[in-house]
């Protein structure tokens, strides 16, 4: 039996840590994300009444929340799946299985660029403006709340800072040593 170093554990738990954090990071934000679509979706409902089309903005309504429900559930089962891919290759890994450091440090590299990119833009875009050019009305507030921006840089920035660790613990000489040895049992 080879013994683990230090720097492929502290890997291994930041391949179990990173993505469930991520992804309850993820469900927080669109919790906060739904909730101010619904305040929305309210506030146009009762000016598309004052403006005589009431039924219209209820059938907008309840589809546009179905959508909305319907795509989180979706993107929360897609990621739950690839986080059980990515602790599963992390077990692989630790027990000394190089193609599962090599597959995590690709995916880890993308989540980099992820990373970065949600740092650099926030992860959020919202515009006060529809399609068409038309003003939206001013008294509906359509700027999203902190709290999207907030966990969308921790997101980010969790990311970018653990997979980054995660890479370069896995490359450390001590590492290299133990997937070296591995190979030959």
């Amino acid at each position: 039996m080879i013994p683990k170093p230090a720097t492929l554990n502290a890997a291994f738990w930041i391949a179990i840590a990173t993505p469930i954090l991520s992804v309850v990071l993820m469900v927080i934000s669109f919790v906060i994300t739904y909730n101010w679509q619904q305040e929305i979706a309210a506030d146009m409902r009762a000016y598309l009444e004052r403006a005589g089309l009431g039924d219209t903005a209820q059938l907008t309504q309840q589809v546009g929340t179905g959508v909305t429900v319907g795509t989180y559930v979706f993107m929360t089962i897609i990621f739950l799946i690839l986080t059980g891919l990515w602790i599963l290759f992390g077990f692989k890994m630790r027990a000394g299985r190089n193609w599962a450091r090599i597959t995590l440090t690709v995916f880890a590299s993308i989540w980099v660029l992820f990373g970065i990119g949600g740092l650099i833009n926030g992860g959020f875009a919202a515009t006060g403006a529809t399609g068409s050019g038309e003003a939206l009305p001013p008294e509906i507030d359509f700027n999203p709340p902190t709290g999207v921006f907030a966990v969308s840089y921790t997101q980010s920035a969790l990311a970018l800072i653990a997979m980054i660790a995660f890479i370069v613990l896995v490359f450390l000489k001590q590492s290299n040593w133990y997937f070296k040895a591995a190979q030959y049992r």
